[in-house]
């Protein structure tokens, strides 16, 4: 270790440095440090060995010692890691050495004598060591302790530097690769406004197929580059600047494409210990959550039009409900071969007309359950015809085909007219110049077929592939909700159904629905069997009723079956009633209660009056579909409008159930 001047060593040391900051590896850096320990101390049996992260003293380096040694003796260390130490360990002759006692033979097999241990400290605590081996006892004097320490002192902070550049060049990869990867677009300006990053996400955003050239340049040429994509491009150029000038962070400013798609632009100044470092940018596309958002808007106003007809349904039910009921009750008084009698024959036939509308404003508003029957396909589509006609234009020719024979199928009436109205305005919308939509209802072996054909513009595959797919439309913002087609996919296949589409660009469509085909009602083949009277009754009716044109028209028509009829316009009087002096109205035979009314619907009104009344049978009526659930067999429900044969059959009915608390 003398062969070397001071210099030399000093030379050696600023080589160190160097060669350790140019290693690519870390097993290089070690390398590079044990080159430094061979030409600093002149040595040529040395090794480096570092704590790892569990705590283990590892050989990172070596010369001049075999496999067999560094696996015997790896791992062994005098000091712990952060230990602070003052001076290299020395093992003047490991032969008699007392500590050297467990690895006596690995030494005496490797040729070694002495050993020294050069601590490798960074602010005083061990992080590793080198070691140097001798084949005679090793007697370092002062100045040689002077120069090892020298040496362990620049390798560790070569090392230790190393290291944490080491560490901050991952940790900027790792924020790279963060950055590069979110969804959001990323752009950031120096001081001097050049742009100096830009991610992936910011490139596909902007459509920058070649972002490298701009690199490093001035952030105008950015702006000139994809500013023209902007609607509004005056504006966001002053805006950038003004964001600029102020250096006041903002999140939402929000500007649309010429291509229809929708940005969020946010900016940040970014500072750095006080000092301003550049411009921060995030770019956001919100072109798919104002959709939905617009969706949204749309399904709500749908909701709301919906609610608004299922109230307009109910209160129209009560006004065709009166004039069923009188008008029916002037026929009774007339000859049935008279003139004015057929003149208000015609008036009920309109009036049940205007019903069947009720029903279909509230199926469109929910409020209808499905009630499955069996019903001709071909016989809707004939009665449908008119309404069809009003659906298209004048430029549009709808030609309707329909078998002499009738198909029955099963499923909800006020649903398969949502098929055919859904269907024939989709087709009417896919033809804005005119042409010809087509019709058909015929039986296909065990079904039963409605195909509806169109000349329209036609649609390509990837429309094909979605155009059941709720809100999934074509059309421009606010021509249509999306939610027609689908609404037919799930009515079809809810009656156990299939329908699918065939369509080309320019060549029009054909949507062919198959329902399975069932057998004919028993009454199907029966001719109309003419009016008959009205069967008569008798008994105590308890009639609650909140409107009152309704309440005064069913207590006619009760009297007139034969019936005594107490009346109640709400539910506070008929509890009123119930309770009164004398153990109240008595015996009553029979509950007729609206459903809908304020204070207490009339369920819970007729569940509190059957306490005191247990052996009385109930009767709902109601504007609105039946209840979902109509748990006892001595309720039974009669829908607004009804004629007097209706509500005669249910009370019947329900006067022939087994009673609350009967055997």
């Amino acid at each position: 270790m003398n062969g070397m001047s001071t210099l030399d060593r000093l030379h050696a040391l600023l080589r160190l440095s160097e060669q350790i900051g140019q290693a690519r590896t870390p097993g290089e850096m070690y390398e590079a440090a044990l080159d430094c320990v061979e030409g600093a101390l002149q040595i040529s049996r040395a090794s480096i060995l570092m704590f790892d992260d569990d705590g283990v003293m590892r050989f990172k380096a070596w010369r001049g010692i075999s496999d067999a040694y560094r696996a015997a003796v790896e791992g062994h260390t005098p000091w712990t890691r952060g230990q602070r130490v003052d001076a290299p360990l020395v093992v003047e002759d490991a032969r008699v050495d007392a500590s050297s006692a467990p690895y006596r033979e690995t030494f005496a097999r490797e040729g070694i004598v002495g050993l020294v241990f050069v601590p490798l400290r960074v602010d005083g605590g061990v992080i590793g060591k080198f070691m140097l081996y001798h084949a005679q006892p090793a007697q370092p004097d002062a100045d040689q302790v002077r120069q090892m320490l020298a040496v362990a002192d620049q390798i560790a902070l070569a090392v230790t530097r190393r290291r944490s550049e080491d560490q901050l060049r991952a940790a900027n990869g790792l924020l790279g690769s963060l950055l590069e990867n979110l969804r959001e677009g990323v752009i950031f300006t120096d001081a001097e406004r050049r742009l100096r990053f830009i991610n992936d996400a910011a490139r596909r955003l902007l459509q920058l197929l070649e972002d490298g050239r701009l690199i490093g340049r001035p952030a105008a040429e950015l702006r000139e580059s994809i500013s023209h994509a902007f609607e509004s491009r005056e504006e966001l150029l002053a805006q950038i600047e003004e964001l600029v000038a102020a250096r006041a962070p903002v999140e939402d400013l929000e500007f649309r494409l010429r291509d229809g798609r929708v940005f969020m632009i946010g900016y940040a100044p970014v500072f750095s210990e006080g000092r301003f470092e550049g411009h921060l940018w995030q770019l956001e596309d919100l072109t798919m959550r104002r959709r939905l958002e617009t969706q949204l808007l749309q399904a709500q106003r749908l909701e709301s039009v919906g609610r608004l007809a299922g109230g307009i349904a109910h209160d129209f039910n009560n006004l065709l409900t009166a004039i069923q009921g009188y008008v029916e009750l002037v026929r009774f008084d007339m000859p049935p071969d008279s003139p004015a009698s057929r003149h208000l024959r015609e008036a009920l036939v309109a009036s049940q007309q205007a019903s069947t509308l009720t029903r279909r404003l509230l199926t469109f508003a929910r409020r209808q359950p499905a009630h499955p029957r069996t019903i001709d396909l071909c016989g809707l589509l004939a009665r449908m015809e008119p309404m069809l006609r009003q659906l298209v234009r004048e430029d549009i020719d709808l030609v309707l085909r329909r078998c002499d024979c009738r198909c029955w199928v099963r499923a909800d009436e006020g649903q398969i007219e949502q098929v055919f109205v859904n269907l024939v305005l989709n087709a009417r919308d896919a033809m804005p110049n005119g042409g010809r939509l087509s019709i058909s209802t015929a039986p296909d072996g065990p079904d039963v077929r409605l195909e509806v054909a169109d000349t329209g513009v036609g649609m390509d595959e990837a429309t094909l592939a979605r155009v059941f797919e709720p809100f999934f439309t074509t059309k421009e913002l606010g021509g249509g909700t999306g939610l027609g087609l689908s609404t037919v996919h799930g009515i079809v296949e809810q009656c156990g159904g299939r329908i699918d589409v065939r369509s080309r660009p320019g060549e029009g469509s054909t949507f062919r629905v198959r329902f399975p085909m069932v057998a004919a009602p028993a009454s199907a083949s029966e001719s109309a069997a003419p009016e008959a009277e009205p069967e008569r009754g008798c008994g105590r009716v308890l009639l609650v009723e909140d409107d009152v044109r309704v309440r005064e028209l069913t207590r006619e028509m009760l009297e007139r079956l034969g019936y005594t009829v107490l009346a109640a316009d709400g539910p506070e009087q008929a509890l009123a009633l119930a309770a009164g002096p004398a153990g109240g109205i008595g015996e009553i035979d029979v509950i007729l209660s609206d459903i809908v009314m304020p204070g207490m619907d009339g369920r819970a009104l007729t569940e509190q009056l059957q306490r005191s009344h247990p052996r009385a049978r109930v009767v709902l009526m109601s504007g609105y579909a039946p209840p979902a659930r109509m748990e006892r067999e001595t309720v039974r429900f009669l829908a607004k409008p009804f004629r007097t044969e209706a509500l005669a059959r249910v009370l019947a009915e329900a006067r022939g159930a087994r009673p609350l608390g009967a055997a």
